[in-house]
C-alpha cells in the first residue's frame, strides 16, 4: 500500500492586536481580570469584592484624614495669631495709657476756665464756711504797725485782735453789698472805684 497523505492543517494566524485608548487590549487583557479605572467586580465573592472596595476607599480616607489635620493646624495658627495679636494690642494700649501724654510744640498747654467759673466757686466756698476771710498774721502785723504811731508800749491780746478782725471784715462785706447795689443801678456788671467811693459817700453814719 502506498502512503497517504495528511491533509495538512493551517495554523491560524494570531488576532491583530487593536490599540485602544493608547493602551492595547492584550495588556488589558493580562490585567488579571481587572480594568483601567478599577478591580472588576463581576464575578467574584462577596468577601474579595468587599476587600477590593475597601483597598479602593483606603487612599480616600487617607486623604480626608489628612485634609482635617490640615483644617485643625490651621484654625490652630490662626487662633495662636489672633491670641498673639490681642496681646500685642492690649500691651500697646497699656503703654499708651502710661506713657505721657504728647503735646504739640512740646509746649503743655495751660487749662483756663471761662471768667467767672472761679469767682463762683469761691463766692460758694466763702458762703458755706464760717471762718474769717482775713488771714490773722497780716491783720495782727498791720494792727501793731498802726499802734505805733500812738505809743510803743502797746500790746494786744487774741481776743482783741479776733474782734478786730471781724469788725474790719464786717465793714467791708458792707461796702462790698452797697457797691454792688450802685454797680446794678448804672447798669453794669463790672464794680468799678466809682461805685465804691459812691456806695461810702451815701452811707449813713451809723454805717461808716
Amino acid at each position: 500500500m502506498g502512503r497517504t497523505k495528511t491533509p495538512a492543517t493551517r495554523t491560524p494566524s494570531p488576532e491583530p492586536v487593536r490599540a485602544h485608548a493608547g493602551k492595547s487590549v492584550a495588556r488589558l487583557k493580562g490585567m488579571g481580570g481587572q480594568t483601567r479605572d478599577g478591580p472588576r467586580m463581576d464575578g467574584l465573592a462577596p468577601g474579595i469584592r468587599a476587600s477590593l472596595a475597601l483597598a479602593g476607599a483606603r487612599p480616600a480616607v487617607r486623604l480626608g484624614n489628612a485634609a482635617a489635620r490640615a483644617k485643625t493646624a490651621t484654625a490652630a495658627a490662626s487662633a495662636a495669631a489672633r491670641e498673639v495679636a490681642e496681646r500685642g494690642a492690649l500691651r500697646c494700649s497699656r503703654a499708651a495709657a502710661q506713657a505721657p501724654p504728647s503735646y504739640p510744640g512740646g509746649v503743655k498747654r495751660v487749662h483756663r476756665y471761662r471768667p467767672g467759673t472761679v469767682a463762683l466757686r469761691e463766692i460758694r466756698k466763702f458762703e458755706r464756711s464760717t471762718e474769717t476771710l482775713i488771714p490773722k498774721l497780716p491783720l495782727q502785723r498791720l494792727v501793731k504797725k498802726v499802734a505805733q504811731n500812738y505809743r510803743t508800749d502797746l500790746g494786744f491780746q487774741s481776743t482783741a485782735i479776733a474782734t478786730l478782725q471781724k469788725a474790719s471784715e464786717d465793714y467791708l462785706i458792707g461796702i462790698m453789698a452797697d457797691s454792688v447795689m450802685c454797680m446794678l443801678h448804672g447798669g453794669r456788671k463790672t464794680m468799678m472805684m466809682k461805685d465804691l467811693q459812691l456806695a461810702r459817700r451815701v452811707r449813713v453814719p451809723d454805717r461808716v
